[in-house]
């Protein structure tokens, strides 16, 4: 697993073994096309922490999860989410429209509020794009102004917001894809309510994969 480490000190051998990561993902589900999975090291003023992600799996209950421990707006979680961007390979302070929509097809809704009410106030993130199709097996699907949009393949509606799959590269089965996009919408309406999109989401999903 590959280390990013944002700490000028060295770090001692201990630290790696600690298991209290903010957030670590390895048992969720893979819905997308990603990189090598990582742990990254920072530093806000409280203290030395991390947090590991597989860039290939959702991350919607973990952040979600985490999130919700802290007060809306806390700068511990603005730390943590600011991070967390950057090391996906975002911009926090003037991502493009490309980098908008892959927030939006990783990360749970409510989100961008925390952050836009921390002491960052980060609100570039508040535009949610929704004339734009989100990727769920390749979030950076726009990130190529050249790449054609004859690849994707439009599998579903919800929450204002069309879904499709990139063709060009593998993608999951109707029941994974309809599982990530009820999360991140629903996730904060509770277990019900995502259990509900769900059902209403793998109709379309089957009936357009199958």
């Amino acid at each position: 697993m590959r280390i990013i480490n944002h700490i000028e000190k060295d770090i001692a051998p201990v630290f790696l073994d600690d298991e209290d990561k903010w957030i670590d993902n390895r048992t969720e589900s893979v819905v997308r096309i990603g990189g090598e999975a990582f742990e990254s090291h920072f530093e806000p003023e409280w203290g030395i922490e991390s947090f590991i992600v597989d860039p290939r799996r959702s991350l919607v209950r973990p952040v979600y999860a985490r999130v919700c421990e802290c007060a809306e707006g806390a700068w511990q979680v603005a730390d943590f989410l600011s991070q967390l961007i950057l090391d996906l390979g975002l911009d926090t302070e003037c991502p493009d429209k490309a980098q908008q929509v892959a927030f939006w097809t990783m990360m749970p809704f409510g989100v961008s509020r925390h952050l836009t009410k921390s002491w960052l106030h980060i609100a570039c993130y508040n535009e949610r794009h929704p004339e734009v199709l989100r990727v769920v097996n390749n979030p950076f699907f726009y990130a190529d102004p050249h790449t054609s949009e004859s690849r994707l393949l439009e599998i579903a509606h919800d929450g204002g917001c069309a879904y499709a799959v990139d063709l060009a590269n593998p993608y999951e089965s109707a029941e994974t894809l309809s599982k990530e996009i009820a999360l991140l919408n629903h996730i904060h309406e509770g277990d019900a309510a995502v259990a509900e999109a769900y059902q209403r989401i793998i109709e379309q999903v089957q009936m357009t994969l199958c």
